[in-house]
């Protein structure tokens, strides 16, 4: 049985790609906005949240810092032990 152009046409058109679920592909821009969140190939609203607060310091509710460079944390317990030891 020969198919018509317009079948075929429509048959290869809505073949799902692997890349991403429900079978379409990200461009490498929407790939960019993906991997900001988890799931990684897939856009959802944490993308856009984890992108908005990019530029925001995160403190603590007691108005410290979340975490540390390694450098910063050995010059902390240097002045404190030479706080302590006072």
């Amino acid at each position: 049985m020969a198919m018509s152009r317009a079948s075929l046409y429509q048959t290869t058109k809505n073949k799902p790609k692997a890349n991403a679920p429900g079978g379409k592909k990200l461009s490498p821009k929407q790939k960019a906005i993906a991997n900001k969140a988890a799931p990684k190939n897939k856009i959802t609203g944490a993308d856009f949240k984890a992108i908005k607060n990019r530029g925001k310091k995160r403190v603590k509710p007691d108005g410290g810092p979340v975490s540390m460079s390694p450098k910063l944390k050995k010059v902390v317990s240097y002045v404190r032990k030479k706080i302590n030891s006072k």
